[in-house]
């Protein structure tokens, strides 16, 4: 299997900036067309497909890792394929795993970092100014069909965000700079809008207070992966004494 094999180019320009984020989509990505490759094959007479599609699938996320920076697997060799056995993929697989745990783990806290849980209290003060805001929006005469379905759409998705266990307070920017932002606002849901948008970032502000107050923030730092196995250090060179005394000149 080559590359296009396990990811389409259209599939790659939506990998995240992140380089951590890229890797691991790509990474879940490539296994799933593993699998169906997998699956495509016979129970039998198989070995060598088999073979190549493992070769492949090693070779891409190796590939992969070079170029986002992955420390631990950008250092990681892969034999050549007259000498690549089933183990050498067991091994890798095994490893693999190894190092996206520690990945995935390390962005969960991070993404801790910029979220924040909002009690019942909180959630329905919210909802109950994003309501108001859209009756602003409904009795708005001036603004234009276009401009008012954008505000819906961008107030569904916050309402949407609010379902989740914790707010992903980034989600919540986007939409308050777009609904400041949108173009031609001198209108008379304007007032309404800068009120909502003070008022929901106050009480999603106050909430991470309170949460950072209860636990040890982690601050983002580069990802310092850690091998599997411990790393045996080289045996110490052996010298034959004959030899040392054959080549001492005096």
């Amino acid at each position: 299997m080559e590359l296009f094999d396990f990811i389409t180019p259209e599939e790659m320009e939506d990998l995240p900036e992140d380089n951590e984020a890229a890797f691991v989509q790509l990474v879940r990505i490539a296994k799933i067309r593993f699998a169906e490759r997998m699956r495509e094959l016979p129970d039998t007479d198989a070995h060598e497909e088999i073979e190549e599609a493992r070769y492949g699938f090693q070779n891409v996320v190796l590939g992969a890792a070079k170029q986002f920076d992955i420390p631990a697997l950008s250092n990681f060799s892969i034999p050549p394929i007259e000498n690549y056995t089933p183990q050498n993929y067991r091994q890798f697989r095994h490893d693999l795993t190894h190092y996206l745990t520690q990945i995935m783990l390390t962005a969960g806290r991070r993404a801790r970092n910029d979220s924040v849980p909002l009690g019942v209290k909180t959630t329905d003060t919210v909802r109950a100014h994003i309501a108001h805001l859209r009756d602003a929006i409904e009795n708005d005469q001036k603004l234009t069909r276009t401009k008012r379905d954008r505000l819906y759409a961008l107030l569904d998705d916050l309402e949407k965000e609010l379902t989740r266990n914790r707010i992903r307070l980034w989600a919540v920017a986007r939409v308050v700079y777009e609904l400041l932002a949108l173009p031609g606002m001198a209108c008379d849901s304007y007032h309404a809008i800068t009120q909502f948008t003070t008022a929901v970032m106050r009480d999603l502000g106050e909430a991470k207070i309170v949460e950072n107050e209860s636990r040890v923030v982690t601050h983002d730092q580069k990802l310092a992966l850690t091998p599997p196995r411990e790393q045996k250090p080289d045996a110490p060179a052996s010298f034959d004494q004959q030899t040392l005394d054959d080549e001492i000149p005096f």
